[in-house]
């Protein structure tokens, strides 16, 4: 990150309701039924960083990891108007079959899941692996980077290879890589760098390319 910021770059941090950073009641504010607080937290965040000017929404860049990249993606493909590009890291994609995850029993209270009507339509409506399937052709879609890790015992690939596939098929640009020899915890510093290189060079991918043709623009 040090070497992004000082070739131009921006990275922000965002601290959404549901974490752990500001006591119990921040933490519990975005849980279970109020998870949607937690991605509208994320679109507000985006909001705030493009009208102070510190980017724009062809130059911004959604991430997140875990449980995080549920609330990256559920973010993007909601407010596609707000980022170029998102990238989650061995996210729990599909809210509707959490206990597909090795782990997976475990999140359904983070989610709001106890098994009745009302709680699998509130999951249909957050998870943002039914919202890409419902995408239509044609649909206003940032683009993607999924990444998976090689030696993940917590979380799954498949949701994440069908957020690919779904993306694909509504015209979107979608990408998977797999980080092998990675793990959903403790990984060795070259396997971290290596991961972090990887998404960067997405952003910066994305990022260059709009910045190239913003100047062109401006030129003509």
């Amino acid at each position: 990150m040090p070497a992004w910021v000082e070739y131009g770059g921006a990275y922000a941090v965002a601290q959404l309701r549901g974490g752990g950073e500001r006591g119990a009641a921040w933490r519990e504010a975005g849980r279970g039924r109020s998870k949607h607080r937690t991605i509208a937290d994320l679109a507000d965040i985006a909001r705030g960083l493009i009208e102070a000017g510190i980017t724009r929404p062809d130059l911004l860049v959604l991430a997140g990891a875990s449980l995080g990249g549920v609330v990256a993606a559920g973010c993007a493909i909601a407010h596609p108007e707000l980022c170029a590009g998102f990238v989650t890291t061995a996210a729990p994609l599909d809210l509707l079959h959490l206990d597909d995850h090795p782990l997976g029993a475990r999140w359904r209270a983070e989610f709001g899941d106890d098994g009745t009507r009302e709680s699998r339509a509130h999951l249909r409506a957050l998870s943002p692996l039914a919202q890409a399937e419902a995408l239509p052709a044609g649909a206003l879609i940032p683009s993607y980077l999924g990444v998976v890790l090689g030696e993940d015992t917590r979380v799954r690939a498949r949701d994440t290879h069908r957020m690919v596939e779904a993306l694909r098929r509504a015209g979107g640009s979608a990408r998977l890589w797999t980080a092998s020899g990675a793990g959903h915890g403790a990984n060795e510093s070259a396997a971290l760098h290596e991961l972090g290189l990887t998404v960067l060079d997405f952003a910066a991918e994305l990022t260059t390319e709009s910045t190239t043709e913003s100047t062109m623009g401006r030129a003509r």
